[in-house]
């Protein structure tokens, strides 16, 4: 049983951060998009509606791969369990977005090709989206001998350089040699706060800690 001040929160600062990651991930998927579109349209046989499908459907399966891939190397590299913070906050939102993807894949696999796809390939990507959210949504803030795993990842010691704690339910590390997302908001119950400290000053090197932002 999980007592209620061992919970994180989501408070303004790491929900501020959170929102503003989400839009940088989605500015670079858009760029990343575009460039292959406009890569592939050069192609004699491709028209543009074409090669924005085609893409769509390999950027998408490209960063499942790579998620499903990493995942599989950080689980069996990430080694024993020294502290688990729980569950991540607000994890029925990530239930509902396992319920709604896994609806959409139903949806594309037996519905004519609308909006939404309708062909096999797009129910496999919704189907595979519904795995990666269900690995997110069961997964546990955990600290390892090996790094900090955050839900559904592993951030090795070595990468972090710095980290400050703010709102009181919100641990601010910054990753080194890193020039965008280079900064990580992770909601923590302070009922943890002094365990989590001291984990970080063992394991990572030359560690700065930072005063919070005003």
């Amino acid at each position: 049983m999980i007592h209620a001040d061992t919970q994180p929160r989501l408070t303004d600062k790491s929900t501020e951060h959170g929102l503003g990651t989400m839009l940088v991930c989605i500015a670079g998927c858009l760029i990343a998009w575009l460039a292959m579109t406009g890569l592939l349209s050069l192609a004699p046989s491709q028209s543009f509606s074409d090669a924005s499908a085609n893409s769509r459907l390999i950027l998408t399966w490209g960063a499942i791969i790579v998620f499903f891939a990493t995942w599989t190397h950080d689980v069996s590299n990430s080694g024993n369990i020294l502290l688990d913070c729980g569950p991540p906050p607000a994890r029925w939102m990530l239930v509902l977005s396992v319920f709604w993807s896994s609806m959409i894949a139903l949806g594309c696999a037996y519905r004519k090709p609308s909006f939404l796809g309708g062909d096999s390939l797009d129910s496999l990507i919704f189907a595979s989206l519904t795995l990666v959210l269900l690995t997110g949504a069961q997964g546990r803030l955990q600290f390892s001998e090996h790094g900090l795993w955050t839900y559904s990842g592993l951030v090795r010691w070595q990468k972090i350089e710095s980290y400050c704690w703010e709102d009181n339910y919100t641990l601010f590390i910054t990753l080194r040699n890193r020039f965008i997302l280079k900064r990580r908001a992770i909601p923590i119950s302070p009922h943890f706060r002094d365990e989590v400290t001291t984990i970080l000053e063992k394991h990572c090197r030359n560690l700065k800690q930072q005063s919070p932002a005003g």
